[in-house]
């Protein structure tokens, strides 16, 4: 099976959502540091990495992007191939989908993702000859019409004795099909029935591994052995001759020219008669080179190097990796620190990414690092680290915190800020730390916190402190208010379906959503926790919500509707009291690369929500926001509607949860809204599920009592 989906022909580079995103879509926060693979087309160098694909201009070096936001199937592309012939580019991915993008349309063929074989269904290797696509995964060669994206046939039962085989990687000439399988190298005849056994001979019948499969000649194939060895195998005489044995791994082999260009660690040489000459100092770690008149390196940390070593870097955060993200101060912050319960003492070298809207920075604070929260109080950031403590961004000081007397270092699990700064230390004799106004350190001892083994910290609505606590030490929530001395352990015996709690939120209206390995549960008052009464499961039209399910991130918006992130189900919004699905986001149904949340971080500006998956951070921008007594710097926009626009019109800076009112010019009411916080979006339909005419719309905002108001225009354009 496959599907098609239209695309804008001309890809928007990252620079255009410099501002704010329209309401309700969405865009990418990958990384183009580490290329995976290369290849080119008539015009451009196309490059995947880790998550993302982008498109370099050969002649003034302009970046385009490719991706599910454009109409693709997937991330993280295992192989890519452009085919210069049909001006193709064919995309595969670890999920066993392939995309076909040509002439501003995607066909994506589907048949081996949705497949109901047990097998590894990941693409290993895509080669294009002659109108089809040769695709190696763990169900052998899957042949594939080019035009129309329907499968051929497929070469799986053609080892010995007709067995099946899993295939690694395919090349081709007129003549020949050479495949590494499981059962070691095969060629076969492309003028023969290839899905017959005999008709394939084994060059080798072992146990090696081989890689970088490319043709010498007509009938010579020179491909990289056991990771240090260069082999070239003769299909006429079936014989094979040791050409280089290298005392490194060898990275990447290709001919050019006639000529064996091979890249080790961060060099590439000439091979012949058996030596090694050096050809370019690259000098920074690289995974793969290409050559399209001109050589291009795909490096692990700095992007695409042109031939002059100039580096082509998108711009981005700098990995896909984050261990936490999160908002403050007006920016997102994305952090790379270690798992605080795994934490063994070593040291990344790594600083953090913020983003502000526009363009993302890196900045790296010298020896300070294993970052892993931050928080914004009275006027100034701070950073923590596994190891070393709090840094103070703002003033560029490390805050004066005593080591641990267990482990000898400080190690910073998490802050959160309101009328003190707290800090939450792991392994500490003092696990909790405030700071107030006056700048004084306070702390309360392992006796008062009932654990030593916090891991997460977040305040309630009166500043009730919710602890999370290590499963190293039983798990669960401990409760404290400091003024009156109160505290309260949470566990499955006050109602959490499971003492491992992996997120907490807490709402506008200080209701407490945890989300634990076996489900989500909320508690009422956040503030006032200390009376008995147990935490109350997530229910929707009558039927429990996440029985058993591994909920990993919980948000509460500007609207205080409930966000809620699953280990492998992707994403549910609801409203305050869950009578309303609001979103339901999947791999599948939206442009989310993974069903796989790890943590969600809201934009209370302008309703963003970043949402941090296992296979890189995207964003989507809701319609809500936080809002205020006053009306304050209301925008409409897009103001006007420009023809062709299908999107939504977004209201943001409005009262807190204002009623809002779109009338005609003649006073004709056409529609009643109701705003999300201090946002609200519009999809331009009347009350009867019309688009409205062209004109000109006057927008009245109150809040309930028709005191704060405010009146706004607004130009649709229909043609």
């Amino acid at each position: 099976m496959h599907r098609l989906s239209k695309l804008l022909i001309l890809l928007l580079p990252f620079g255009l959502f410099g501002q704010d995103i329209p309401i309700e879509t969405w865009r990418n926060h990958f990384s183009y540091s580490n290329i995976k693979t290369i290849t080119s087309s008539e015009r451009s160098i196309i490059c995947a990495t880790e998550n993302g694909i982008f498109f370099v201009n050969k002649s003034d070096h302009s970046t385009n992007f490719l991706s599910k936001l454009d109409g693709l199937s997937d991330v993280g592309a295992s192989d890519l191939t452009f085919d210069k012939e049909s001006n193709s580019l064919v995309i595969g991915y670890p999920t066993g989908l392939i995309d076909i993008y040509r002439d501003g349309e995607v066909i994506t063929v589907t048949t081996i993702y949705e497949s109901l074989l047990v097998g590894d269904k990941s693409i290993k290797d895509i080669e294009v000859r002659n109108g089809k696509i040769y695709a190696s995964n763990g169900f052998g060669i899957i042949v594939i019409n080019l035009e129309n994206g329907e499968i051929i046939e497929n070469y799986q039962s053609i080892g010995e004795g007709a067995t099946d085989i899993l295939a690694y990687e395919t090349s081709s000439t007129a003549e020949y099909l050479t495949a590494i399988t499981n059962q070691g190298l095969k060629y076969g005849r492309l003028n023969q029935n290839l899905l017959d056994f005999n008709n394939w001979t084994d060059m080798t019948l072992d146990q090696r591994s081989y890689r970088n499969l490319v043709y010498s000649d007509l009938s010579k194939v020179t491909l990289v052995v056991n990771d240090t060895s260069i082999f070239e195998y003769d299909l006429v005489s079936k014989s094979e001759t040791l050409l280089y044995s290298s005392p490194k791994n060898i990275v990447d082999l290709n001919i050019i020219n006639n000529k064996i260009n091979v890249l080790i660690e961060d060099s590439i040489y000439l091979l012949k008669s058996g030596q090694l000459s050096l050809a370019e100092a690259i000098g920074t770690p690289t995974n793969c080179f290409y050559y399209d008149n001109e050589f291009w390196y795909g490096t692990t940390s700095q992007g695409l190097l042109d031939a002059s070593l100039t580096s082509i870097e998108p711009n981005g955060p700098i990995g896909d990796n984050m261990s936490r993200i999160v908002f403050t101060g007006e920016q997102l912050y994305a952090l790379y620190g270690p798992n605080i319960e795994s934490y063994n003492g070593q040291y990344d070298g790594l600083g953090f990414n913020s983003f502000d809207n526009s363009q993302w920075e890196y900045d790296l604070i010298e020896g300070f690092d294993n970052l892993t929260d931050v928080s914004t109080f009275n006027g100034q950031t701070y950073l923590s680290s596994a190891g070393k403590g709090i840094y103070n961004l703002s003033n560029s000081s490390k805050l004066n915190i005593p080591n641990s007397s267990f482990t000898n270092d400080v190690i910073v699990s998490s802050l959160a800020a309101a009328d003190n700064l707290y800090i939450a230390c792991y392994d500490h004799q003092t696990p909790l730390i405030y700071i107030g106004e006056d700048g004084v350190l306070n702390s309360k001892d392992a006796n008062y916190t009932i654990t030593k083994y916090p891991i997460g910290l977040d305040l309630s609505q009166g500043e009730t402190i919710w602890l999370k606590r290590s499963s190293f030490d039983g798990g669960g929530i401990i409760t404290l208010e400091l003024e009156e001395d109160n505290f309260r352990v949470i566990n499955t015996a006050d109602g959490l379906p499971s003492n491992r709690v992996h997120s907490m939120a807490i709402s506008l209206s200080d209701e407490a959503w945890v989300g634990t390995q076996n489900g989500l549960v909320s508690f009422s008052d956040a503030t006032y926790i200390f009376e008995d009464y147990e935490g109350i499961p997530a229910f929707f039209d009558s039927d429990e919500l996440f029985n058993g399910v591994n909920v990993t991130a919980t948000e509460v918006d500007g609207g205080n509707r409930v966000w809620v992130g699953t280990e492998n189900q992707g994403i549910w919004v609801f409203d305050s009291n869950f009578s309303e699905l609001v979103y339901r986001f999947t791999f599948l149904n939206s442009p989310l690369p993974s069903n796989s949340i790890k943590e969600f971080a809201y934009n209370p500006v302008n309703g963003e929500m970043f949402i941090l998956t296992s296979k890189g951070l995207t964003s989507f921008r809701s319609n809500s926001s936080f809002g205020d007594m006053v009306h304050s710097n209301v925008n409409i926009y897009p103001n006007p509607v420009r023809p062709g626009y299908s999107g939504k019109v977004g209201i943001s800076g409005l009262v807190n949860n204002a009623y809002i009112k779109i009338a005609d010019v003649n006073g004709k009411l056409i529609r009643e809204l109701r705003a999300n916080g201090g946002s609200v979006s519009w999809d331009l339909l009347d009350y009867n599920n019309r688009r409205v005419e062209s004109g000109v719309y006057v927008v009245f905002s109150s809040e309930i009592t028709g005191e704060e108001t405010y009146i706004g225009k607004l130009a649709v354009v229909n043609q």
